[in-house]
């Protein structure tokens, strides 16, 4: 956790060096780090990150990164929400559901699916005017 600075004063909780994804990659560990150890050391930070990053569609698109968003970094986000559904994370009260935010991934990227090329799929970007280098 000395790498992650989203929980600190003046932060943005849920960044981390490197790109979004690594931190719905780190979310996910941490969930799992939970389940199979008891610890609750990080759940707040855990919570905090991903309630600010939920979107207003409860679908981890969030306006914060909209622009910048890649269909591999979406799922990210939508693995460690599946995640803390699978094994139970506590719920964050007035918040939806785990469930309800995988699912809510789910529906945003199969939103996006084309079948223009390789019969079928999602493109690298999840906006059609980004390309990857």
């Amino acid at each position: 956790m000395s790498s992650y600075t989203g929980n600190r004063t003046g932060e943005t909780p849920g960044k981390m060096f490197g790109g979004w994804w690594k931190s719905g990659a780190l979310m996910d560990i941490l969930i799992q780090y939970w389940y199979f150890t008891g610890d609750i050391s990080n759940n707040p930070a855990v919570d905090q990150a991903m309630h600010y990053h939920q979107g207003e569609n409860n679908d981890y698109f969030s306006e914060n990164w909209r622009y910048y968003i890649h269909n591999d970094q979406h799922v990210a986000w939508g693995h460690a929400a599946m995640t803390a559904a699978e094994v139970d994370y506590p719920p964050i009260p007035s918040e939806p559901a785990w469930s309800t935010l995988a699912e809510g991934v789910f529906h945003s990227q199969i939103s996006r699916w084309g079948n223009e090329s390789c019969n079928g799929g999602l493109r690298g970007g999840a906006l059609p005017y980004q390309k990857r280098k």
